[in-house]
């Protein structure tokens, strides 16, 4: 409790001449944080929604037999019960995580905060005879903003920074509601409902919408009055559906009325119940016969002078208007940089077209895409790379606005955005790339998976164009300046993978009861290095890995993995539930004194699909950084498996297996993994793959087929995946390459990687040549009554000289077999003309 809040505690007993007394006193609800993604992490580290209560007197309040709850209907009053004993203390705060995991540290209600709508309920007992406390109903929320009481304990609900167990932060100023638009509407949708997206400009603080009122028609019967608490953001996007959903309770997003599609129809923005339409903020018409799944919208957002239709998949409900920039990509981004390195951006041509970015805008940020601006002849080549370096996006070293660095600490994201002329406004196309945090050094990169499909993760090497490095001395910047890019290498993996997933155990049947056996899932970490990893960061030893996504778990402190070993993470504690322990270490097998096993993960293994991250700490950040004592959250790997094909079928679903994987293979791929019976805790070390017979240089004709094999042993199953040029080759991946009506462009080196639980080995390159029809120039004059013909050729084919003189019947003058690299044929001259030609055969 502070000084302050006890001095105006005194006050007001002074003027009102009442005392404390020890009755039940009035707890209320202080904060809500209903939408954090990433403004708060609760004791395991997860942002989680949270609900804070506030003693507003000076008497410690015993919670016991009070309930907290997001429905206040009868039968749901009482959904999270206060553990006896939970005490606030005069003028403190309590927190509770509203969260349908349990089993962390501090209070977990059971059950999550909606972030479009909800409410929150304060009850005090008895069940049979409950008192409401204090409740608040919300709409729509702001990510990682709260809703608090200003000032604690009593002011009205305001918009706020997030501050759980302390003080509230002051209100955050708003803008105006005039400055809203309809920014893009759909009314002919035959599957899903009609929905409109309402726009608040970046120019414009967010504004608190209660109150406002949507009509339909100009009609007043058919309106929506936006309920209290329900905020845009600044430069935001909010979502609504015309579903005819008029219930007391509907959603603050779901509105009593549909678009007419058919007949056309206006949506009308209006400040107030009853304001006259002249008073209307913004109006748009929906026109007649809206073609099926075509939306309508403004571009760029906000621009009320274009309204352009967005063809069927290019609608962006909730999202900016931007169309999509496909041509080229985001390819290599470096953010954590010391020197030698600095901040870099690669972009990459998908076409075999220049693409210009002459005036294009560089960013780092959605809301201020305006910031540098590329020169005139800026050109990515021809499926070639363009890297830009920090002394271009960045030129006076300060990083403020309209210069820019890349947080490397907490993420950050590049924003390429079109425009025609110097200074002139944007056109309506966008390129945007999120990145989470990373290490120094390291850039995330474009991986293309055996799908098609794309991730962007931590790269195993720079791929910039030099071969500079975080370790060499700071005088080899002027090196890694002069990189213009190049293609991608493989994904950082290891040496800490996730190496097997036992997500659906065989069921426990009891009767007609099929129960999902949760207690004996795991995930299983391997260490492929040879020497011991800490699963912490050895100076800074509270800062812990854990595993994120579907399940939540952060490892104890000082667990440490030895070097080419195996742990498990378990749903269960192994050290309190030592009976299931046995359970466990009897059913896979395990040895008793195997004690290297985790546990419980919050949550469970879904049985069809989830996502699992394995997450390291950076070091804190150092003053004078301005994110000093922040802790990096870095990506290791990630996987999200899934229980249809392409990923393995093989009984991995309640049939008994487990999905194991092909240790040095990127874990985000369904190739990188294969079902077998479950073997937790033991590390590979059987038979790595050998190479027998590597490919074979080829040499073929255009037009032909040519055929790489390889020739491998090993454990079974065998991996293959072929590349060219460096390049991964998306979904061949058998022991032979296959490549039909070989062109020019084919030619090239071609290798196979070839993996297994154990290890990855490389082949020799084999070279391809690509043989197409000899350029003949014009025959020569050779002495008085010859010509001479002179054109190259290829070792080990056949050269048939035609001539005719029609082009139509052609005879053979002279067949050259494997005839070097050149061939001189000479014919006596003759009267009139003569068509010659060359053929080329095996």
């Amino acid at each position: 409790m502070t000084l302050l809040k006890w001095m105006g505690w005194l006050s007001a007993t002074a003027l009102t001449m009442v005392l404390p007394v020890s009755s039940p006193a009035q707890i209320v609800i202080n904060e809500v944080l209903a939408d954090n993604n990433a403004a708060v992490r609760n004791g395991e580290g997860y942002p989680k929604s949270y609900v804070e209560l506030y003693n507003p007197t000076p008497n410690a309040v015993s919670l016991t037999d009070w309930y907290l709850t997001n429905n206040t209907n009868l039968t749901e009053r009482f959904k999270y019960a206060f553990p006896p004993g939970t005490v606030i203390q005069p003028f403190e705060f309590l927190v509770v995580w509203c969260n349908k995991i349990t089993n962390g540290p501090g209070l977990y209600t059971g059950f999550d905060l909606k972030k479009a709508t909800d409410e929150v309920g304060l009850y005090r007992g008895p069940t049979n005879a409950p008192t409401l406390v204090d409740y608040v109903r919300f709409g729509f929320q702001i990510e990682d903003l709260s809703i608090s009481r200003w000032p604690d304990g009593s002011g009205a609900w305001r918009l706020t920074m997030p501050t759980p167990g302390a003080d509230n932060a002051a209100p955050i100023p708003l803008g105006t509601p005039r400055a809203l638009l309809f920014n893009e509407w759909l009314a002919n949708t035959p599957v899903t409902d009609d929905w409109f997206e309402i726009f608040n400009p970046a120019t414009n603080p967010p504004v608190n919408m209660e109150g406002l009122v949507i009509q339909d028609n100009g009609g007043a019967a058919k309106q929506k009055v936006i309920p209290p608490l329900s905020f845009i953001s600044s430069n935001g996007f909010q979502l609504f559906w015309a579903n005819d959903n008029g219930g007391t309770r509907a959603p603050a997003n779901e509105c009593d009325f549909r678009l007419g599609g058919d007949v056309g129809d206006v949506l009308i923005l209006l400040p107030y119940v009853g304001a006259p339409a002249q008073e209307a903020i913004h109006r748009v018409i929906v026109r007649e016969r809206q073609p099926e799944n075509v939306s309508d919208g403004l571009m760029p957002d906000g621009n009320t002078n274009n309204v352009v239709s967005f063809v069927v998949n290019r609608s962006t409900p909730g999202k900016s208007n931007f169309q999509l920039i496909t041509n080229i990509v985001i390819n290599e981004v470096l953010a954590h940089t010391d020197p030698p390195l600095v901040d870099a951006i690669e972009f990459f041509n998908l076409t075999s077209e220049p693409y210009r970015l002459d005036h294009f805008y560089l960013s780092n940020s959605e809301d201020n895409p305006r910031k540098y601006q590329f020169p005139t002849n800026t050109v990515v080549p021809p499926n070639g790379f363009l890297v830009v370096y920090e002394r271009d996006f960045n030129p006076d070293g300060t990083g403020i606005a309209p210069s820019f660095t890349l947080n490397s600490a907490r993420g950050d994201q590049v924003v390429l955005c079109s425009a025609t002329n110097r200074g002139g406004p944007l056109t309506g196309f966008r390129l945007s790339k999120a990145f989470e945090a990373t290490a120094n050094g390291v850039s995330l990169g474009r991986h293309v998976k055996s799908d098609g499909k794309t991730d962007f993760v931590p790269m195993s090497h720079l791929s910039l164009g030099t071969s500079v490095t975080a370790n060499d001395p700071p005088e080899m910047m002027s090196v890694f300046l002069t990189g213009r890019g190049e293609t991608n290498p493989y994904p950082l993996v290891g040496p800490i993978i996730i190496s097997e997933i036992m997500y659906h155990p065989p069921d426990i049947i009891q009767g007609t009861n099929q129960l999902d056996d949760s207690l004996n899932e795991y995930i299983e970490l391997t260490n492929l290095a040879s020497t011991n990893v800490p699963l912490f960061t050895p100076t800074e030893a509270t800062n812990r890995w854990r595993l994120n996504g579907g399940i939540e778990f952060t490892f104890p402190t000082g667990v440490v993995l030895p070097a080419r070993s195996s742990l498990l993470v378990v749903n269960f504690d192994p050290v309190t539930n030592t009976v299931q322990l046995a359970i466990f270490k009897a059913k896979y097998n395990i040895p008793t004194n195997f004690n290297r096993i985790y546990g419980p993960y919050g949550g469970k293994l879904a049985n069809s699909t989830m996502l699992i991250e394995l997450i390291r700490p950076d070091f804190a950040q150092r003053p004078p950084h301005p994110d000093a004592g922040y802790v990096p959250q870095l990506l290791v790997e990630k996987v999200r498996y899934e229980d249809q094909a392409p990923w393995p079928t093989n009984f991995v679903d309640g049939g008994g297996n487990a999905l194991h994987r092909i240790a040095p293979l990127y874990a985000n791929d369904e190739t990188s993994w294969f079902g077998a019976p479950p073997s937790p805790g033991v590390f590979f070390t059987a038979n790595p793959p050998s190479i027998v017979q590597p490919p074979q240089n080829q040499t073929v004709l255009q037009g032909s087929t040519a055929t790489f094999n390889v020739n491998a042993t090993g454990d079974a199953p065998l991996a293959y995946q072929w590349w060219f040029n460096s390049a991964i080759l998306a979904g061949h991946t058998n022991n032979s390459l296959v490549l039909s009506n070989v062109q020019p462009a084919h030619a090239g080196t071609y290798f196979v990687t070839i993996s297994n639980a154990t290890a990855t080995v490389t082949s020799t390159p084999a070279t391809l040549t690509v043989v197409t029809a000899p350029m003949i120039p014009p025959p020569q004059k050779a002495g008085q009554n010859s010509i001479q013909l002179v054109f190259n050729t290829t070792p080990g084919f056949t050269y048939d000289i035609q001539g005719s003189l029609n082009l139509s019947n052609w005879t053979t003058l002279a067949t050259y077999s494997n005839s070097g690299s050149q061939v001189n044929f000479t014919m006596p001259m003759t009267n009139g003309w003569l068509f010659l030609r060359t053929r080329v055969r095996p």
